[in-house]
């Protein structure tokens, strides 16, 4: 990630952040290593491992086990939803040469996301699908 978003990380642990963006993870520490940067010099970035802690007593579940339809054998995907919100619980650099930013889940709601998502599904139907996923993109600037 770039320096600048690591130190907003730094700078804001014990506060809320929204990940305006779909993420992609892995519950596999050797997939997430390839995709961390690490090993990698990049003028600017610092190689990141997100851990997540996923609270089960939180009602909302902004995240779906996409395992099966992943197209990287062993991946062990999870994908986080646009507008979720966490936690900064810690940030920290560790001798593997990652730094690592500790989140977990939120029982905070994004209001602007709960009113598109209801929006949405009024005016698309009410079964999600790829075309609602596109409209809201598209709605978001995105």
């Amino acid at each position: 990630v770039p320096t600048s978003l690591l130190q907003n990380f730094i700078d804001n642990v014990d506060q809320l952040v929204s990940m305006n963006w779909f993420m992609s993870t892995t519950r596999s520490k050797d997939i997430a290593f390839l995709f961390s940067g690490r090993g990698y010099e990049c003028p600017g970035y610092r190689p990141v491992i997100f851990e997540f802690t996923i609270q089960d007593s939180i009602q909302s579940k902004p995240y779906a086990y996409i395992e099966e339809w992943t197209k990287i054998d062993g991946e062990e995907e999870i994908l986080f939803t646009v507008c979720s919100i966490w936690r900064i619980n810690a940030v920290s650099e560790k001798d593997d040469g990652c730094w690592y930013i500790y989140l977990s889940n939120s029982e905070v709601e994004d209001q602007e996301a709960n009113t598109l998502a209801a929006y949405l599904m009024k005016k698309m139907g009410s079964t999600p699908n790829i075309l609602t996923l596109a409209y809201f993109l598209y709605e978001r600037g995105n």
